[in-house]
């Protein structure tokens, strides 16, 4: 009986391991396959798109603003940039919209960019204002670069 029992799972285990086969599988299977990855290879081109058009809502008016000649401190340019990096953080933060952790990371760099050209420009307060957001809202050890880029320009701007 124990014998019989023992070989009748053996064939089951044996059935189930083919049809886990990849010779196993039928044609139809694997188009279905081909098919699903295709949809997630354009889904994740898709995201990386929509990804660069969040960070450009950022980086075209600083680069706008970073084209002033004097650069302001009431510059509409750096006031965009300032608010639409904290929007997009906020919307992140209320998991409106989702990013994977590198994006994140991306999207933190980008405005300490925007904290390190008001620096730049002289504009200590809107400067101060940003890496202090970015030292509060980027915790965790994948964001420590950002946080010590935000303490290198907070020390600067004690300096001044």
């Amino acid at each position: 009986m124990r014998l019989v029992l023992l070989l009748i799972v053996l064939l089951l285990t044996g059935c189930a391991l083919t049809a886990f086969h990849p010779s196993g599988a039928s044609a139809q299977s694997s188009s279905k396959l081909e098919e699903i990855q295709k949809q997630l290879e354009k889904s994740q081109k898709e995201l990386k798109e929509a990804n660069a058009r969040i960070l450009d809502l950022i980086r075209k008016p600083l680069s706008r603003f970073l084209n002033e000649s004097p650069p302001r401190c009431d510059s509409e340019n750096l006031r965009k940039a300032v608010a639409n990096a904290l929007n997009v953080v906020e919307i992140i933060e209320a998991r409106k919209i989702e990013t994977d952790p590198e994006e994140q990371v991306i999207l933190g760099a980008t405005i300490v960019d925007v904290a390190d050209a008001a620096r730049k420009a002289g504009c200590n307060k809107e400067a101060r204002a940003i890496y202090d957001y970015v030292v509060g809202v980027f915790v965790g050890s994948g964001y420590a670069a950002l946080r010590q880029r935000a303490e290198i320009g907070i020390q600067d701007l004690g300096t001044r």
